[in-house]
């Protein structure tokens, strides 16, 4: 039995070891994969003509182009890159708790499998859910965003009338 017990600790911890590495690598990828997305974003709109600027508000792109690149790339690391090594893990610790206690395995599969049903069956009305309380955020993000900017821009505008007026003196 100790044997055993041995076997999952150095199984598990070199499971840990590579999942710590992949993270390490996935926090980079993260952060790349967002800043190469806010770069060319931004970029591209800086290359739209002045009418769709007129036409849209700045916090609502901004936030949209943020909300893209938050989504992309936490889809790519978070979901398609970390879940491989959790596969790696609870096939290490099926494989030894079906050794060491078939039935505990078969317990463990058939628990997983009804999760995974539930999952499949709440998912949907979830992501329903969660669209909607994101359009309703974007919408009072954009308005806060803008008020903030137009704000700004009065500000710097009277800084400036007070400015040529005290170079002028």
């Amino acid at each position: 039995a100790f044997f055993f017990l041995a076997l999952w600790f150095l199984a598990q911890a070199c499971a840990n070891t590579i999942d710590w590495y992949i993270d390490l690598k996935n926090r980079y990828l993260d952060h790349r994969i967002y800043a190469e997305y806010i770069v060319r974003g931004t970029s591209h709109l800086l290359e739209l003509p002045m009418s769709f600027h007129k036409s849209k508000k700045i916090g609502d792109i901004q936030h949209r182009l943020q909300s893209a690149a938050d989504s992309i790339s936490s889809t790519v690391t978070d979901i398609i890159i970390s879940v491989l090594p959790q596969f790696l893990s609870i096939g290490i610790a099926l494989v030894i708790t079906s050794i060491v206690n078939p039935l505990l395995a078969g317990l463990l599969v058939l628990s997983v499998a009804i999760y995974i049903s539930i999952l499949v069956k709440v998912g949907p009305s979830y992501t329903k859910n969660l669209r909607k309380m994101r359009r309703a955020y974007n919408r009072s993000f954009g308005e806060a965003y803008d008020a903030v900017a137009t704000a700004q821009a009065v500000k710097q505008a009277n800084a400036e009338h007070y400015e040529k007026k005290r170079l002028y003196k």
